[in-house]
Parts: structure tokens; C-alpha cells; sequence
């Protein structure tokens, strides 16, 4: 990188933020709210598990596949499902992403067995592959890169208030066992599930596929964004070494950053995945609604 585009980088100043705080109130805290709705319906297996292990006869092992076939689904899809994004616009693309994995997710309360489960969940990880890379690079259409890491921070911020949110709302739904005789963990994953294809309709309205289509945005906001963006783009012309698509996938940087969050996503997974279970271990005589919420409660009749 030459000296002056250093020097532009570091001296650069937004010269109207007052249209990136119009953008970021009216898209980044509803992206926040599909995300809170997105990682619930990913970890609320692991408040499931509680009885649902018990009611489909798994194993630890069996249990721990059905989230392995989760990941192994998302992962194969998570790359075509951002081409698609690219192909056929965020709006219509991110809503399709949420009303299917929401019907898949709240499909998880009609297995029968470890298949039947096995079948629903990679499903599940099938439909939701490409959400969050795909909310990201649809942050790109939006900020320059002065901007970017805010939004990207509240976005990402999503997770973690989920597993604030998560136990205790699972906690009580596991709670309507018995309720017209289904069992607490199917009503866990319907109750759970439905709240994202609400959300998915709902973006079919409320999202557009980017400044040029928002017709919240005055015709001097939208040439604003587009000259900060094109600004930002000339810059990284000029910084960047042309290369393929291959040598940056193998180059140093990318190879350490994903061994990085290998990982941090391992650990946190691990924990996300098997605390509700190992609390009931060893919490001996405790419900499984305090199992979840890792917090005092009536023994009711989820105990098993």
C-alpha cells in the first residue's frame, strides 16, 4: 500500500454521518432481532434435550450426531447460499432463508426417532445456511467501511443476548408439558420456530436490497451512500493485490483467522450445546425447567 492511500485512510472523514444514523436505526437493530430469533432456533436443541432424549431413546452420542448434521448441512450450503443472495437480491433471499428454516425448525417437534431427527435437523442447517454471512455482505451495501464495524458490533451482539434470552424462555416453555398432550419439548421447538417465519414475511416488506430501493432514503441520502461506498471500493482497488480467488483462500491471514475462530465457535458451541444437560447431571432432583434456566424452580412434571 503506497503512502498517500495510507494517509487518505487514516485522514479520512465522513463528511455526512447523519444519513449512516438514519440507516443504522431503521435496518441494523431489526437485523439484531432476526439474529436473537436465528441463534435460538440453533442452541434450543440443547434445552430439547432435556426430555426429548429421554421421549426419542438417544444416547449421548445419538444427540450429539443431531447437531453434528446440523453444522455438516450449513456448512455444505453456506456458500451457494450467498451466490444466491448476490443472484437474486437480500430482501427476497434473507426472508426465504427465515420462513424455511423457521418451518424446518418448528418441524423438529414431529421426530419420532434418531433418523426421523437426523433428517429434520440437517434440513434445519440446510435452510439457514448463508444468514450470517449474508446479513454481513448485506451490511456492505450500506456502510462504508467508517461505519461498518459499528454495525457489524450490535449485529453481532445478537448471540450472546440470545443465550441470556434463550435459557430462560426455554425454561418455561419446557414448563407446558403435558399442555393438550404434547410433550414440553415439542412445543419448545414450534413455539420457537414460528417466530422466525413471522420475521421472514415481515422482511419481504421491511428490507430492500439496497440504498438505490429505499424509498426512506431522500435522492441526496442515496447519492450519499453511493459516493462513500465508491470512495471506499477506489480505495481498495488501489491498496489490494489483484489475486485468485484460490491463492486468498490459502494466503496466511485468512488460514490463521479461520483456524482463530475454529476455535472460538468450537468452545462456544460445546458449552451452548451440553451445559442444560450436564446442570441436570449433576443438579440431582432438579427440574429440567431449572436445568434450563440454571435458576431455583417448582420440580413440575417435566422431571423424568
Amino acid at each position: 500500500m503506497s503512502p498517500a492511500i495510507q494517509l487518505s485512510l487514516i485522514t479520512e472523514t465522513a463528511p455526512d454521518d447523519r444519513v449512516f444514523r438514519k440507516v443504522f436505526q431503521r435496518l441494523v437493530f431489526f437485523l439484531f432481532i432476526l439474529l436473537v430469533v436465528s441463534h435460538m432456533d440453533r442452541i434450543n436443541i440443547a434445552f430439547a434435550a432435556l426430555t426429548m432424549n429421554k421421549d426419542l431413546g438417544l444416547s449421548a452420542a445419538a444427540f450429539g450426531m443431531s447437531v453434528t448434521v446440523f453444522y455438516a448441512a450449513y456448512a455444505l450450503f453456506e456458500i451457494p447460499s450467498n451466490l444466491m443472495l448476490a443472484k437474486v437480491g437480500a430482501r427476497l433471499w434473507i426472508a426465504r432463508i427465515m420462513i424455511t428454516w423457521g418451518l424446518a425448525s418448528a418441524a423438529t417437534m414431529l421426530a419420532v426417532g434418531t433418523w426421523s431427527l437426523y433428517g429434520i435437523r440437517a434440513v434445519v442447517g440446510m435452510a439457514e445456511a448463508g444468514f450470517l454471512p449474508g446479513i454481513l455482505l448485506y451490511l456492505t451495501y450500506w456502510f462504508p467501511r467508517t461505519c461498518r464495524a459499528r454495525a457489524n458490533a450490535l449485529f453481532i451482539m445478537g448471540i450472546p443476548a440470545t443465550i441470556a434470552i434463550a435459557s430462560t424462555l426455554s425454561g418455561l416453555i419446557l414448563q407446558m408439558d403435558g399442555v393438550f398432550g404434547v410433550a414440553g419439548w415439542r412445543w419448545l421447538f414450534l413455539l420457537e420456530g414460528l417466530p422466525a417465519v413471522i420475521l421472514g414475511i415481515c422482511c419481504l416488506f421491511y428490507l430492500v436490497d439496497g440504498p438505490a430501493h429505499a424509498n426512506w432514503l431522500t435522492k441526496d441520502e442515496k447519492r450519499e451512500i453511493a459516493s462513500r461506498l465508491e470512495h471506499d471500493r477506489t480505495l481498495e482497488e488501489n491498496a489490494l493485490t489483484k489475486r485468485s480467488t484460490l491463492s486468498q483462500l490459502g494466503s496466511r491471514n485468512v488460514v490463521l483467522l479461520c483456524a482463530a475462530y475454529f476455535g472460538l465457535i468450537t468452545s462456544l458451541n460445546a458449552n451452548s450445546t451440553w451445559v442444560p444437560q450436564i446442570v441436570q447431571s449433576v443438579a440431582h432432583g432438579a427440574s429440567t425447567s431449572s436445568s434450563a434456566c440454571s435458576r431455583p424452580c417448582r420440580r413440575s412434571s417435566l422431571s423424568r
